[in-house]
């Protein structure tokens, strides 16, 4: 069985761009995800670890400009938290290293593996994401039962609507929304795809530069 694949998946027409998704199909058996944590580019993680692709690694605060400043995200190591989480409903653990898990409950702090935590889209094949009005170019993170997916949409969509669309077409059970907008990027050996468009910040399809972030999810092969 292979140990990745790599396709586009055409999208329902976005209002910008070409409306389709870089997928990356893994089998978690074969591949594990390395967390990378030097701020560069997306593709510069992948290459550092010598993955076979590599995506933003799930919502993380730069840097607080107060001690009491409630930071986005939440990093933890070794079952340390390094960052406290913002909003309660950020509770989709994403594991990474010799087990890859992306359905764990948001309290389950494991002693041997990092995760990060992002917001759900899908659970149980059901769209908890609500309905509203703001769109983005999404990295997002989705597992099938069987294979984990690393998805990037250039297009803005709404995520309520993005999760129907990758449900439908993909039959995800879970899906994580780890970042959108210009910082967005989804990055393999042969093909990048960059974020441009978000709602009240970068609203325009002008964007082409992939913009450094501090961690990325490399996916590097067990063997």
């Amino acid at each position: 069985m292979a140990t990745f694949k790599i396709f586009w998946l055409a999208l329902h027409a976005s209002f910008l761009g070409e409306s389709r998704a870089l997928i990356v199909q893994i089998d978690p058996s074969a591949c594990e995800m390395v967390l990378s944590d030097t701020f560069m580019t997306v593709e510069n993680h992948m290459k550092r670890l010598s993955g076979i692709a590599a995506i933003n690694a799930g919502m993380f605060a730069y840097l607080a400009e107060k001690p009491t400043d409630r930071l986005v995200g939440g990093l933890w190591k070794n079952g340390v938290q390094q960052y406290p989480p913002l909003k309660s409903n950020m509770k989709y653990s994403l594991l990474h290293g010799d087990t890859i898990a992306i359905a764990m409950p948001g309290e389950y702090l494991p002693e041997k593996h990092d995760y990060t935590q992002a917001y759900r889209m899908v659970y149980n094949k059901q769209v908890v994401w609500q309905k509203e009005q703001k769109f983005w170019s999404a990295a997002v993170l989705g597992w099938d039962g069987k294979f984990i997916y690393l998805i990037h949409v250039r297009s803005p969509y709404s995520m309520n609507d993005l999760a129907h669309q990758l449900i439908n077409t993909l039959g995800l059970t879970r899906l994580a929304y780890l970042e959108g907008g210009p910082e967005s990027t989804l990055a393999t050996r042969d093909q990048v795809s960059i974020g441009s468009y978000e709602t009240d910040f970068w609203e325009d399809d002008s964007n082409r530069e992939q913009w450094e972030v501090p961690f990325a999810f490399v996916v590097v092969p067990k063997y």
